[in-house]
C-alpha cells in the first residue's frame, strides 16, 4: 500500500535547515516535481460512494436519529476500507445498539454490493471487514444523568465495540464495555427482531380473538334484549 509522507522543514537539524535554505535560494535550483505515484487517500470512485453514503444516511437519520459526520475511502489499487462516522443525541442501551449497528452495516453493504462499478473495486466480496463504523452519542442525559446508556459504538475489522457513557467520567475506571465479533452482533440483532415480530404477531392474534369474543357477547345481549321486549 502506498502512503504520502510529509516532513516539516524545521524538524531537521539546524545545519540541514541552513543547507536546505541555501539550496532553495540558489539560482540553479529548480522546484522538485510533483510525485507521480498515487497516494493512499480518496478513490477516483469516491463520488459514487459518497452518493450512497449520504443517501442511506438520510434513512438512518429518520430511523435511528443518526447524523452523518464524516466519511472517507481508503484505497490502494483497490478499495481497502470505507469509514463512516455518525453522531446522535439518542439514548440507547446495548440491545438497541446492536440493532442500530446491524442496520448501518447491512444497509451499506447491500447498497454497495448492488453498485456494479463499486463492487468490482474491492479486493474480495464485500463483508463487514470492508467497513469501519463510528457512532458517538453526545446526549447530555447520557453523560450526566444515566451513564448506563451507550456513548460509543465502533465496528472495525469485523469486531463490534460498545462503550457506556461511564467511559466519559474521569472519576471511574469501571466503565461498561462489550466487545464481540460482528457476526455475533448480527445474530443477536436478528434474534431480537424475530422475537419482537413474533410477539407482535401473537399480540395481534390476541386482540383479534378478544374483539371476536366481544362481538359474540354483544350479539347475544342484543338477542336477549329483543326477546324480553317481545
Amino acid at each position: 500500500m502506498r502512503f504520502c509522507h510529509f516532513h516539516s522543514l524545521f524538524s531537521r537539524t539546524p545545519a540541514i535547515v541552513a543547507g536546505s535554505l541555501f539550496l532553495l535560494a540558489a539560482p540553479a535550483c529548480t522546484p522538485k516535481p510533483a510525485p507521480t505515484v498515487r497516494c493512499r487517500g480518496y478513490s477516483p470512485d469516491a463520488e459514487d460512494i459518497s452518493e450512497i453514503v449520504i443517501d442511506y444516511a438520510r434513512d438512518l437519520q429518520e430511523k435511528h436519529r443518526l447524523y452523518l459526520y464524516d466519511s472517507r475511502v481508503i484505497f490502494d489499487e483497490k478499495i481497502q476500507k470505507i469509514r463512516i462516522d455518525f453522531t446522535s443525541q439518542a439514548s440507547i442501551l446495548l440491545c438497541e445498539g446492536r440493532e442500530v449497528l446491524f442496520d448501518v452495516v447491512e444497509g451499506y453493504l447491500k447498497r454497495l454490493d448492488e453498485h456494479v462499478t463499486i463492487r468490482g473495486k474491492f479486493n474480495r466480496p464485500l463483508t463487514a471487514r470492508d467497513l469501519e463504523i463510528h457512532i458517538t452519542y453526545q446526549s447530555y442525559f447520557n453523560s450526566y444523568i444515566d451513564p448506563e446508556f451507550l456513548a460509543y459504538i465502533i465496528m472495525d475489522d469485523g469486531w463490534s465495540f460498545f462503550y457506556s457513557s461511564e467511559l466519559n467520567e474521569s472519576f471511574t475506571d469501571k466503565w461498561m464495555q462489550k466487545v464481540e465479533p460482528y457476526f455475533k452482533t448480527h445474530q443477536f440483532a436478528t434474534f431480537q427482531r424475530q422475537t419482537a415480530a413474533r410477539f407482535e404477531e401473537e399480540s395481534l392474534k390476541d386482540k383479534a380473538t378478544a374483539l371476536a369474543e366481544d362481538r359474540i357477547l354483544d350479539s347475544q345481549l342484543y338477542e336477549g334484549s329483543s326477546s324480553v321486549i317481545q
